[in-house]
């Protein structure tokens, strides 16, 4: 599809502010993964003095704070996404399942995110929020088809295989039951866990990475038709 300058201006904005809100949520990712990491190494350490020593109240705390920042990017990411809707339709559909998915975590707080219908929900969201990544990505695909930006496009491919690679792995993981006693089996678990969650993180740069070229892309589109109107005048 060919889009006017207007658009094309209006939808680089759009997707900084998504950006902006997938950055956000991204460190609060980091933290949460940094604590993990440290929890790791303690535990491995000497686990006895990791639990007396009030470890468990910081992470909690920390993994609070991050929860907070993510709802935050959420709510950027989702208000950048909003702003899209009538750009293309894919857009509309994502913006819809997000919606869907805010409903889903507020009935998978009021069961509980232990039982088995809170389980469901969590992998239900999980695979949602894959289809709404699969959306952003099919509709920028149409809307820069004919800009000439097939590296973008490449990279929007390898971005959907490297999230539902790590989607399915993590939908695994969150099958395994989790371990009542610190134990070997605990603690490798607990590797895998981090491993996961660096694998996820990677995912998630590359999405950042993306929005940011897609915005360029269509602010460069902007510049151009920009000069090729004072050309024509």
């Amino acid at each position: 599809m060919t889009i006017n300058r207007e658009t094309a201006l209006h939808a680089s904005r759009k997707f900084r502010l998504m950006r902006t809100g997938n950055i956000v949520t991204l460190v609060s990712l980091a933290v949460i993964l940094v604590n993990a990491i440290l929890a790791l190494m303690i535990v491995w350490s000497n686990p006895f003095a990791f639990f007396v020593t009030g470890g468990m109240g910081l992470i909690t705390f920390f993994v609070l704070l991050s929860g907070i920042a993510a709802v935050v990017g959420g709510i950027v990411y989702l208000v950048g996404l909003y702003g899209l809707r009538d750009v293309r339709p894919e857009y509309k559909d994502a913006f819809l399942c997000e919606i869907v998915l805010i409903v889903l975590a507020i009935i998978q707080a009021l069961v509980g995110s232990g039982s088995v219908l809170g389980q469901i929900l969590s992998t239900i969201k999980t695979l949602g929020t894959l289809a709404v990544l699969w959306l952003v990505i099919l509709g920028t695909r149409h809307l820069l088809e004919n800009l000439q930006q097939e590296e973008i496009l490449r990279r929007g491919k390898i971005l959907w295989w490297l999230s539902a690679a790590s989607t399915i792995v993590a939908c695994g993981y969150a099958l395994i039951p989790t371990p009542s006693v610190i134990d070997t089996g605990a603690i490798i678990l607990l590797v895998a866990g981090v491993v996961i969650s660096v694998f996820s993180l990677v995912a998630a740069v590359y999405y950042v990475n993306y929005l940011g070229r897609v915005a360029n892309a269509l602010e460069a589109q902007t510049l151009e038709q920009a000069v090729e109107a004072l050309e024509e005048e």
